[in-house]
């Protein structure tokens, strides 16, 4: 009687182990799932005016939100007047008062262009005195941030 009372044990035993091996795979394969699920960045909140254009530069405030950096963004350009004509811009295009590329609250950035006399020009769009430059900034991933318009006078 002795070998069935043991033998019962060891089956008792062996699904135990089979059962732990089981769980232990199961949370193995759910760690590893869980680990390579892309964390996404959050997104930036920002509210950039701009303020002026200044010899052709159009300058850019970050009045509230996140700091960011240049090399983060684009800004789209287009005049209300002609809907049709776009640009957009990125890194090098633009150039901060602080000589950081990091613009925090309060900072100044600007996108570099230069002044024709009636028309201002930034790389190959121009823009006549007169006319409405409408911008919307966007972050990395494509996602607008902020966008405006100034009058170019």
């Amino acid at each position: 009687m002795n070998r069935k009372k043991e033998h019962g044990v060891s089956e008792v035993v062996g699904v135990l182990l089979m059962l732990t091996v089981t769980i232990l795979l199961v949370s193995s394969v759910a760690i590893i799932m869980n680990n390579s699920v892309e964390t996404t960045e959050k997104p930036i909140t920002a509210n950039v005016v701009a303020t002026d254009i200044d010899d052709g530069n159009v300058i850019l405030e970050l009045i509230s939100g996140d700091s960011f950096s240049l090399d983060m963004i684009s800004i789209r350009l287009g005049i209300r007047e002609e809907s049709d004509k776009s640009i957009i811009l990125k890194g090098d295009s633009f150039e901060a008062y602080t000589g950081s590329r990091i613009i925090s609250l309060g900072d100044r950035f600007k996108i570099l262009g230069e002044n024709n006399g009636t028309t201002v020009k930034i790389e190959n769009f121009l823009v006549s005195k007169g006319e409405h430059l409408m911008y919307t900034m966007y972050d990395s991933e494509g996602k607008p941030i902020s966008s405006g318009e100034i009058l170019v006078a």
